[in-house]
């Protein structure tokens, strides 16, 4: 994979379909760069590889590429280098990464395409990449978030950490749930910790239903009449738990000696 430097015409020149950054340029910034070429010229050429004759295909620079057709440039230096399809994603990654690019559904996404297109796991992708395997891991997750959510975190409405703990949560219902009190009180990461822990054991409580059942109604009634007080039952036909219900400490004691306890 030697490098060498060629002058190329700018439109033989290609944007690499493995680009991992897929929101807009900010154009004012290409604009403050297209300047800067117009009077110095482009100093850190592109990095291409060569795909036929007269045809070269973008392995990183792409935004020095666009500044210098914004500042007109009919001709520019590049790096030339022969990359596979797997070699070329993975130094558009690689580049977007180190210079801070990338939201983190577009890392995500970038990640997951390489895992599937090539054979590294996570670990090896990991040292290519410079990030840990669980960092990749937990990235890799947020594709499974519904996609308001996704979008939310792309258009910088909630941070990562504020994902992380939406991911927390298995229901995607209850996912967006959660990420409609944290967009409506603007909720801090520690505060959003806090409603999903409740939003989790409200899920838990309405899981638990009282059973509706002839045979468990029966038995309940029987028990309200020995035990002399409410009686629930929760759960399902195959398990679940009683509920016996006491309004004083004396009533307490009397359940309990019903139930056949004794201090002695």
């Amino acid at each position: 994979m030697d490098k060498q430097i060629e002058i190329v015409e700018i439109d033989s020149i290609e944007v690499n379909p493995f680009q991992p950054r897929t929101d807009s340029f900010e154009i004012e910034k290409l604009k403050e760069m297209a300047q800067t070429i117009k009077q110095v010229g482009l100093i850190h050429p592109p990095l291409v590889r060569r795909v036929s004759e007269n045809l070269y295909e973008l392995i990183a620079g792409e935004r020095r590429f666009r500044a210098a057709k914004l500042a007109g440039l009919k001709k520019i230096p590049v790096l030339v280098r022969d990359a596979t399809d797997s070699q070329s994603s993975l130094s558009a990654l690689v580049e977007n990464i180190q210079r801070i690019d990338l939201n983190p559904i577009e890392l995500a996404k970038a990640l997951k395409n390489i895992s599937t297109g090539s054979n590294l796991t996570q670990e090896e992708l990991g040292l290519a990449v410079g990030l840990k395997r669980s960092t990749i891991a937990n990235h890799l997750r947020l594709l499974s978030l519904p996609t308001k959510v996704q979008e939310a975190l792309i258009s910088n409405h909630i941070t990562l950490g504020h994902a992380k703990v939406i991911l927390s949560i298995e229901n995607q219902k209850d996912r967006l749930i959660l990420l409609k009190i944290i967009l409506s009180s603007s909720l801090n990461v520690r505060e959003t910790e806090k409603k999903a822990e409740r939003l989790k054991n409200k899920t838990l409580k309405s899981a638990m239903k009282p059973i509706r059942n002839i045979f468990i109604e029966q038995i309940k009634e029987i028990l309200q009449n020995k035990m002399g007080t409410k009686v629930e039952f929760v759960g399902d036909e195959k398990k679940g738990s009683i509920c016996l219900h006491y309004y004083s400490l004396s009533d307490l004691n009397r359940l309990l000696h019903e139930l056949g306890y004794s201090e002695e």
